[in-house]
């Protein structure tokens, strides 16, 4: 009685600690836009600038610093949350006249993972060059530390659900009793994985710049650090009272038990991962804890149960047949919600064969496919009252451990989504219009974007009869420190006069003066006001086709399901 109490309190703790609100995992903030935009002339300068990011970012962990072209001061500034946590703002010192760079890097709660780059204003002068923001992806021990918890997570996973099936098949105290070991060290190791890749992250970001207490309840990895720690103690105790139960109704409580807490760990470990990009983040995060899930029940099963009766082939006969069936249902849900997971993680055709994510994504996609062929002759070995030890089984799992290091790998660097992957969108040209006594002028601007420019000046004389010919037109363009930019001069043809020669040096507004010429009757000036808008992201270089790849995902999901549940009903028909 005493040891049931015990591990109910186990229990509640653990999954108290579980149901903790932990923010899905997105994973890799990119920057988006600035005010000022990047680039901008000022006629004077802000008071402050304010940075957007496509996720939340920790302002506690981010730096910004200003720096003063021709001069040597550098000035670290505050950084403050904006409106929102995907908006870092920071006030600015009194600036003078001249040249400046915003260098920002900064910190995404999921995984730590930094985004570096930098923005640039004039304050009466034009804007230097900034650097495009690049997103930094894990290091190598980072990586490392990733696959290694992945293993450990499998492994407890596996044995946990196995404890299940020996107790249905009835395979012996010693078998039960070696699986009940490998649940507890694996969750010993998998908590300290979590908390080991907690602090090698945090020193990569920089021990000085983080705030622990912040860091630990605001970040997924301190919280799956933390919450890591409390299952550890729940499934380690709890399997050691599972070793040392003696009636059978203990035993099937304590199951329960070490059961839970692995069903838990499932959760925080899904955080970890690119979640939330592609769509919703709750369907990401449930359809990542199905696919972790799904790999417990076929690789992390099949581990366990090959570590278990490699010596033992007499009791490994009588269990290989339920750990066949379920590898057959965690192999068709791995690949359905792993394809699920790609067609979030990854654009269009074109970012599958175009980055390094896609591509290593398709070794991934491969090596299930590898592993489906070796499975289904080892179901096969299974179905014919074979032991399915052999080479073939070693070979298997050897491909399972290095499919498992290409998914570290994935998850720590930056998906293959984003603008540059999407067609650009046709804008509609910029107009401005105006009446000038007896003439309506109309100016517009395409695309109205830094770089090359096409401006048309379109003039409608409304009395009849016209008072006399238009002659030359001269527009002037500008910026907001009141220089001219751009001077232009023309004559109409049918009321229309073009340039293709205008050239607009950076983001911001612009005002446009047009002096139009007439002899017999003088026309005011036309002015206007131009919004210029930042160039959009560079286009990736289209290879094969820039469709959509979630439609496609989402057929090959549903085919994948379907054959390997096809091929598993085979097997067993066979027998």
């Amino acid at each position: 009685m005493k040891h049931r109490w015990a591990a109910v309190c186990l229990a509640t703790l653990a999954a108290l600690v579980a149901l903790a609100p932990a923010t899905p995992a997105f994973a890799h903030a990119s920057f988006e836009a600035s005010d000022p935009i990047d680039g901008t002339v000022l006629d004077r300068a802000p008071s402050q600038v304010s940075l957007d990011f496509s996720e939340e970012v920790l302002a506690e962990a981010s730096t910004v610093t200003l720096l003063s072209l021709g001069t040597e001061r550098s000035d670290n500034l505050v950084v403050r949350s904006g409106a929102d946590d995907s908006v870092l703002t920071v006030t600015l010192p009194a600036l003078a006249k001249g040249a400046y760079i915003l260098r920002f890097s900064v910190v995404d709660p999921a995984d730590l993972h930094r985004t570096v780059g930098s923005i640039s204003f004039g304050v009466g002068v034009a804007a230097p060059p900034s650097v495009d923001a690049e997103q930094i992806g894990d290091s190598s021990w980072s990586s490392l530390l990733r696959g290694l918890c992945d293993i450990a997570l499998l492994m407890g996973g596996g044995a946990a659900l196995l404890l299940v099936l020996i107790r249905r098949t009835d395979t012996g105290a010693l078998t039960r009793a070696r699986v009940v070991t490998i649940t507890r060290y694996s969750a010993i190791a998998l908590a300290v994985g979590w908390i080991a890749l907690l602090l090698v992250d945090a020193a990569t970001v920089g021990w000085g710049s983080i705030r622990w207490f912040e860091l630990l309840t605001g970040s997924d990895p301190g919280r799956r650090a933390l919450i890591g720690s409390q299952l550890a103690i729940g499934a380690w105790f709890g399997g050691r009272m599972l070793q040392r139960a003696a009636d059978d109704r203990s035993q099937h409580f304590l199951l329960r038990v070490v059961g839970a807490c692995w069903a838990w760990f499932v959760v925080p470990a899904a955080t970890g991962g690119h979640a939330g990009v592609g769509g919703n983040a709750l369907v990401g995060l449930a359809l990542r804890a199905a696919h972790l899930g799904a790999l417990c029940t076929w690789v992390g099963t099949v581990g366990v149960a090959w570590l278990v009766t490699r010596r033992n082939d007499d009791h490994g006969g009588r269990l290989w047949k339920p750990v066949s069936r379920c590898a057959a249902i965690g192999l068709a849900l791995t690949g359905l919600t792993g394809l699920l997971l790609a067609g979030r993680t990854v654009a269009t055709i074109t970012a599958l064969f175009s980055t390094d994510y896609g591509r290593v994504l398709l070794v991934k996609v491969a090596a299930l496919g590898l592993l489906a062929v070796a499975g289904l002759l080892a179901a096969e070995r299974v179905a014919q009252h074979r032991s399915p030890h052999g080479r073939l089984l070693g070979a298997e799992l050897v491909l399972v451990l290095a499919v498992v290091v290409v998914a570290g790998f994935l998850t720590g660097r930056a998906p293959a989504v984003g603008e540059q992957f999407t067609p650009l969108v046709d804008v509609p040209p910029q107009v401005v219009t105006a009446d000038l006594a007896d003439l309506t002028a109309s100016a517009s601007v395409e695309p109205a974007q830094p770089g090359a420019n096409l401006l048309q000046l379109r003039l409608l004389d409304t009395r009849r009869p016209a008072p006399g010919p238009i002659g030359t037109v001269t527009v002037k363009v500008i910026d907001a420190s009141g220089a001219t930019v751009s001077e232009l001069t023309g004559t109409p043809q049918n009321g229309v006069v073009e340039w293709d020669s205008l050239r607009l040096p950076s983001p911001g507004r612009y005002r446009l003066e047009a002096t139009i010429e007439r002899a017999a009757l003088a026309v005011p000036t036309f002015q206007g006001t131009l919004a210029v808008s930042a160039a959009p992201v560079p286009r990736a270089h289209t290879v094969v086709s820039d469709q959509d790849l979630g439609p496609w995902v989402l057929w090959l999901a549903m085919g994948w399901a379907v054959l390997v549940l096809a091929a598993a009903r085979f097997v067993r028909s066979a027998q």
